[in-house]
C-alpha cells in the first residue's frame, strides 16, 4: 500500500527518514510505502498533517482506506485478492 503524506518538521534541524529529507521547520509532501510510513510515524520530530491512500496500480488518491479498497475491487479486480482489509 502507498501513502501520500503532508509532513511537518517541528524542530530546527533537517530530519532524514524513509529516504526523504524533511527540512527544518518546513512542510513536505511525500509518497511512501508501508515501511516508510511507519518510520515517519514513529519519529517524534515529524507530525503527519494529512494522510491519503494511493492506488499502487493507477496512482489515484483516496481520503479513506475503504475508498481505496472499493476502487481496487471495482477497477482492478485481478489484484483484489492481494490486499487484505485491515
Amino acid at each position: 500500500m502507498l501513502y501520500e503524506l503532508d509532513v511537518k518538521n517541528k524542530i530546527g534541524e533537517n530530519v532524514y527518514r524513509a529516504n526523504e529529507r524533511f527540512r527544518a521547520r518546513g512542510n513536505e509532501r511525500v509518497v511512501t510505502d508501508e515501511a516508510g510510513f511507519r518510520e515517519i510515524k514513529a519519529c517524534s520530530s515529524l507530525i503527519i498533517e494529512k494522510l491519503l491512500f494511493v492506488c499502487p496500480y493507477c496512482k489515484k488518491v483516496f481520503d479513506k482506506k475503504k475508498g481505496l479498497f472499493t476502487h481496487i475491487n471495482m477497477a482492478h479486480p485481478e489484484h483484489a485478492h492481494n490486499f487484505s482489509k485491515e
